[in-house]
């Protein structure tokens, strides 16, 4: 027990010292993200300042900083002259009173006559507030000489909101580690219990850490919390236009892929044929190319000078780019997936029971609904989900085949790359997740709602067909023309580098 228990110890002793480097040097990179924003703020304030009109001028800046205190200092004592002092309310010149008052106040004054900014390291408190202080020179623009001084008190409250959520989410990142270190060391399976460590650990690095950063760029602005962000993405009607896009995308292709890799994984498990093997290569070669390979095919056999539409048909209004061609492209991408997962839940449901069924004097019809549909539903909708999700993710496609038609991958990456707008992608590719969150919830709502239990032991190896041979020679056929398709679209792609 006491082997454990310091086990215990030193392996959140570790993570914990881990996670306080790991959010220190975040910390120190947003204060110093926040310092140099405040330099660049009271550098540009100070290069405004007009020769007359000092009031209206410190009216506007209070309406374009709010968060900053401004008091100019006009003329140098240091000089000879007589300083005329400019406040822009009644409160910054109760601050600026207090701030003559500390050590620091003459050496940011001196600073300032010699051309120099002074920014104080030092956060202070003042009454109930938190404030940055800088001092910066007030030049004269034709000549460049030294006319005044600039004192600004920029409000710190918003700075520090931010660096408590970080070492709150530091402080529950150790509660978590405490909490997975804990099961490890006092469970009878340490194995387990160290897959768990590591895959939390693989989950929060890559997946929870960066959503958070995501989310955190887009509630906050210049260190200040803000929804603007999210107010601006969620009454945009370009951005919704493109949201029910990638949702209507993702149900037309979850639905073709699950039907079609139904269709394979039904016709090569449940049925007695010959080229199983050719077939199940067919239903998964588009796992292994690609993502964009097949987009290619297409826009080179029904794109607007097509191989097909122009050369060999003529056609000159034919137009693949949109939904259309992004639904076809993305079937034939994706509905390998669903094979996979289907050939798994059908290959174990026991053939006996249908072949009871059959015996039950079931014809064949009533056995494939009342049996084998119900016993592979999971996997049906397990399917219909994986595909969705990968399909509202899917970006190279859409890049290249989307045209006029709108969907959100796409429109995050044109945020950041094309606008260099980081949050408002950021918000973008967060809102990606909602609908696959939505569709999840759904799948298991529906899917727990029975249970799905075959109690006959291990499944039998024998194969009882329940397709007639009308039905059976459908399957074939849709199977060949899907493989011939596919065949043509990677042909195309070889052919297409010899082709001058």
């Amino acid at each position: 027990m006491k082997a454990k228990i310091l086990k215990l110890i030193v392996t959140v002793g570790l993570f914990a010292v881990l996670i306080f480097w790991v959010f220190n040097s975040i910390e120190k990179e947003f204060v110093d993200a926040g310092k140099k924003r405040i330099i660049e703020i009271s550098n540009l304030i100070s290069s405004s300042i007009p020769k007359a009109n000092i009031k209206n001028w410190l009216q506007d800046m209070n309406a374009k900083y709010p968060d900053v205190q401004v008091v100019y200092i006009k003329g140098l004592e240091e000089y000879g002259e007589t300083p005329e002092y400019f406040y822009q309310s009644a409160e910054s010149a109760d601050l600026f009173l207090k701030l003559k008052t500390m050590d620091f106040f003459d050496y940011g004054i001196e600073s300032t006559v010699y051309e120099e900014a002074y920014f104080h390291e030092s956060i202070l408190k003042i009454k109930d507030n938190q404030y940055f202080v800088t001092f910066v020179p007030v030049l004269e623009p034709e000549y460049g000489m030294v006319t005044g001084s600039l004192v600004l008190l920029h409000n710190a409250s918003g700075i520090l909101k931010t660096i408590r959520i970080i070492w709150g989410f530091a402080l529950l990142l150790i509660g978590v580690v405490f909490i997975v270190s804990f099961i490890t060391s006092f469970t009878r399976d340490p194995t387990l219990g160290f897959t768990i460590l590591i895959v939390f650990i693989i989950v929060g690095t890559f997946i929870a850490y960066p959503l958070y950063e995501a989310f955190k760029l887009t509630i906050f602005q210049n260190g200040e919390f803000s929804l603007d962000v999210w107010k601006k993405v969620l009454t945009t009607k370009n951005y919704s236009l493109a949201l029910w896009g990638s949702i209507k995308l993702g149900m037309f292709t979850a639905t073709t892929s699950t039907l079609i890799g139904f269709l394979f994984a039904f016709s090569l498990t449940r049925m007695k044929l010959k080229g199983k093997k050719f077939f199940a290569t067919m239903a998964t070669m588009p796992v292994i190319s690609p993502p964009f390979s097949l987009t290619l095919s297409i826009i080179l056999l029904f794109g607007n000078n097509g191989l097909i539409t122009r050369k060999l048909l003529g056609l000159t209004s034919f137009d693949i780019y949109g939904l259309d061609g992004l639904v076809i492209v993305q079937t034939m991408g994706m509905f390998p997936i669903a094979f996979l997962v289907l050939s798994g839940v059908l290959e174990a449901i026991d053939s006996t029971l249908e072949e009871a069924s059959m015996n039950m004097q079931a014809n064949r019809w009533k056995v494939f609904t009342t049996v084998t549909l119900p016993l592979s539903f999971p996997g049906i909708a397990s399917s219909w989900l994986l595909v969705f999700s990968n399909s509202m993710a899917d970006f190279a496609n859409p890049l290249i085949l989307s045209g006029k038609y709108k969907v959100l991958s796409v429109e995050a990456y044109l945020e950041v790359t094309g606008m260099h707008r980081l949050q408002n992608g950021a918000a973008l590719s967060i809102l990606l997740l909602i609908p696959t969150l939505v569709a999840f919830l759904i799948q298991r709502y529906w899917v727990n709602r029975k249970t799905y239990i075959t109690v006959t032991g291990k499944p039998s190896a024998r194969i009882v067909e329940i397709a007639s041979k009308p039905v059976k020679i459908f399957l074939i056929t849709m199977m060949g023309v899907i493989s011939a398709f596919l065949i043509g679209l990677y042909s195309t792609i070889v052919a297409g580098c010899f082709v001058k």
